[in-house]
């Protein structure tokens, strides 16, 4: 006890920014996550070749951003389907799950939509050179996603099949 009362009046009689600089750069440590990867600024910057340098290089595709999103999470999240592809090619656990259990099925099924009543959570660049529009594109990555083998009756933390979020949210074309 004393020396915790100690140490609070040594902190107090420091400057302020000096307390704050050190819980920052506590928090800083304590996460052994990358906040960002490369291949994770690649994948949101559209950047096909630069994705495709980064895997012949050796990149983790599996390595996630905050402990959560893996880089075909975060390609599907972006509507970024050559990179989804490319990423398949590559070999990545079509099957991973994030911090709620979902796949990145269960991530595409959630974001797809056609007749827009519902905005894209994030929108769709396009420089990638997808000639559709946003719910056409992550329509197409739900079919490459089944295609490369990912599993349809996998469960998020909330026990839904990325199918049930589909029709949960009113994505039916995903469905």
């Amino acid at each position: 006890m004393i020396a915790l009362l100690s140490q609070r009046i040594a902190l107090a009689s420091l400057p302020m920014t000096v307390p704050i600089l050190l819980l920052v750069a506590w928090l800083l440590t304590a996460c052994n996550y990358p906040i960002q990867t490369p291949l994770h600024t690649a994948i949101k910057a559209g950047d096909l070749s630069k994705v495709e340098q980064l895997i012949a290089a050796g990149a983790d595709t599996e390595e996630r951003i905050k402990g959560i999103e893996a880089p075909l999470h975060t390609a599907v999240s972006f509507a970024r389907a050559r990179i989804v592809s490319a990423l398949l090619k590559a070999g990545v656990d079509v099957n991973a799950v994030e911090q709620n259990k979902r796949t990145a099925l269960h991530w595409a099924a959630l974001t797809a939509y056609i007749d827009p009543p519902y905005p894209p959570i994030i929108p769709c660049d396009r420089r990638v050179g997808d000639n559709h529009d946003d719910g056409q594109i992550r329509l197409t990555m739900i079919g490459m996603l089944l295609d490369a083998g990912t599993d349809p009756a996998l469960r998020d933390r909330d026990g839904l099949t990325a199918q049930d979020i589909a029709l949960k949210y009113g994505r039916c074309n995903a469905a």
